[in-house]
């Protein structure tokens, strides 16, 4: 009859008790069920993002365009139907500017103006909030930049041709300047630069 088993020091039984492993392969199969289950939501989730970006995306690019057409339809009033002063009880409006300034000698940077230049700003920043809001990859960032700058170009130059024509007409109207006896169209025509210029910057964010 042997004696109690006891294996001596530095030695392994020569088999092992049936339940040894299977806390191992219970382990495995653990931990390969957590990998799974942990790798599945990040696929899933993906999808939704991406959907969301696009429906932003989307959306920043109608308002861009909505943005274009008021700021020409803006534009487009104030060069052809609004009278920009009122003086002694007569409107006078953008063509009125461009007969006045037909005759040779005219003061050119006003005549230029009321001319062509104007015409090709107001086209300009249109065209450039436009191209803007419309999938053309990432040549749409390079007129978010155009279109805000030709804006501001408008701007800018539009005053500056009213005040040349104004500093050469005081000599027979008297007291006038680019603000004085203004009326609403000169005002349109300047919103409708800046809203054309804005609406550039909606374009869609990611190309």
């Amino acid at each position: 009859m042997s004696g109690p088993y006891n294996p001596q020091p530095g030695r392994q039984p020569a088999e092992q008790p049936p339940w040894s492993g299977y806390g191992r392969q219970a382990g495995y199969l653990q931990a390969g069920y957590q990998q799974s289950g942990y790798q599945q939501p990040q696929g899933g989730y993906s999808y939704p993002q991406q959907e969301s970006d696009i429906g932003h995306s989307e959306r920043i690019r109608v308002i861009g365009l909505l943005g274009a057409a008021v700021g020409a339809a803006l534009l487009i009033a104030g060069f052809t139907a609004l009278a920009w002063y009122r003086i002694v009880g007569r409107d006078i409006k953008f063509s009125d500017f461009h007969k006045a300034l037909s005759p040779p000698g005219a003061p050119a940077f006003p005549k230029g103006y009321f001319g062509w230049l104007g015409w090709l700003l107001l086209a300009a920043v249109v065209v450039s909030a436009t191209l803007a809001s419309l999938p053309i990859g990432s040549l749409a960032l390079t007129f978010r930049i155009v279109a805000p700058a030709a804006a501001v170009i408008g701007i800018v130059v539009t005053l500056l041709a009213l005040n040349s024509y104004w500093n050469n007409a005081k000599t027979f109207l008297g007291d006038v300047s680019v603000f004085k006896h203004s009326a609403v169209g000169l005002y349109v025509t300047l919103i409708g630069f800046l809203v054309a210029g804005l609406a550039g910057l909606f374009g869609p964010r990611h190309t």
